[in-house]
């Protein structure tokens, strides 16, 4: 090894280490990491094995510094994210709701599954669910708590961090870690999120100012939202595609059953008992919608019905949006080609 070419890690070059890996920088250099075989073989079958080759403790194997050498092929920079996780492994070093997250667990992951290490990648998987709800309850809890960060980011201090889509997931780079690591589960959370943008709301779009609010913004559909659509595949947008037709006619399926004239309607104080018009706004509104979960919930609040209907139409409906908000959650998959 040419060791002018080398240079030891700031940090990660413990002098009780007892083997040295040496990891291509992109520069040409190498990087040079002195660690423990104990912290190798307690995380990784692979390392395990690979150090209990014979020659790994052999007087003729090549040494740096007094202890074994072995030249690993995996970038410098992702030996380097692995290692601090096996060294702190009581913390993941990932901020929760960060849209930065797919890119910054990838080199993890991807070595991670390289040497078998089950246990880390398990512990990053169930991160990143965490940012992309795996139950309809999960979802609207997280778009709740989405919903209260909105309404105050631009009263307080927390204009001044930019615009609130710098602090929440990102779809796009989401399905690409999904795809490319092997994490199926977030997969429907992230494409249905990305169908309720615009073409228009991109994440590569510089920052402008509002200049009435004097804040910065993206100019985006709702919420600030936006997504890299540059790194989606032909493939997943046509999935997009899919599913945003697929969820454009579910609405179609909203008050099917017969309702007016059972014998609980209260035909004197319901406005359903001189049609339905109720109903068709309702449904019509849904079409309409980008985001048809978060309509159908707006609706299932609405305090109006409480005097627009009789008590057993304000069930029906309610039972309706309900049934209609848990089967387009469960069919989502099937909605975007994910099955």
């Amino acid at each position: 090894m040419n060791q002018c070419n080398s240079q030891a890690h700031d940090s990660l070059y413990l002098v009780d280490g007892n083997i040295v890996l040496i990891a291509p920088l992109t520069t040409g250099q190498h990087q040079i990491f002195r660690v423990h075989q104990s912290v190798l073989s307690k995380n990784s079958p692979v390392f395990r094995s690979m150090l209990m080759i014979p020659g790994v403790q052999d007087q003729e194997m090549e040494k740096y510094d007094g202890v074994p050498l072995v030249q690993l092929p995996d970038g410098a920079e992702e030996v380097e994210s692995l290692l601090r996780v096996l060294y702190h492994e009581s913390e993941l070093p990932f901020r929760r709701l960060d849209p930065n997250t797919p890119s910054l667990v990838k080199q993890v992951l991807t070595l991670a599954n390289k040497y078998g290490i089950d246990h880390l990648r398990d512990r990053i998987v169930r991160h990143v669910e965490a940012d992309w709800p795996q139950s309809l309850r999960q979802w609207d809890l997280l778009e709740t708590e989405i919903l209260a960060m909105e309404e105050t980011w631009y009263t307080y201090d927390e204009c001044n961090n930019g615009p609130i889509d710098n602090y929440l997931p990102e779809p796009a780079s989401a399905i690409r870690l999904a795809r490319e690591c092997n994490i199926p589960s977030i997969l429907p959370a992230a494409f249905y999120h990305l169908s309720r943008l615009s073409i228009e709301d991109n994440w590569c779009n510089p920052h402008t100012s509002n200049t009435e609010l004097e804040v910065p913004y993206r100019n985006s559909f709702y919420g600030n939202r936006t997504a890299n659509w540059t790194i989606l595949s032909s493939q997943d947008f046509i999935c997009l595609l899919r599913g945003k037709i697929k969820l454009a006619s579910v609405a179609d399926r909203l008050f099917s059953a017969s309702h007016v004239g059972n014998n609980q309607h209260s035909a004197d104080v319901c406005s359903l008992s001189q049609g339905r018009t109720l109903l068709i706004d309702i449904r019509e509104t849904c079409r309409q919608s980008p985001d048809i979960l978060d309509t159908l919930r707006r609706f299932l609040g609405r305090a109006a019905l409480k005097n627009e209907v009789c008590s057993a139409c304000k069930l029906y409906i309610q039972m309706e949006l309900r049934r209609l908000r848990h089967s387009i959650w469960v069919e989502i998959p099937e909605y975007f080609g994910l099955t």
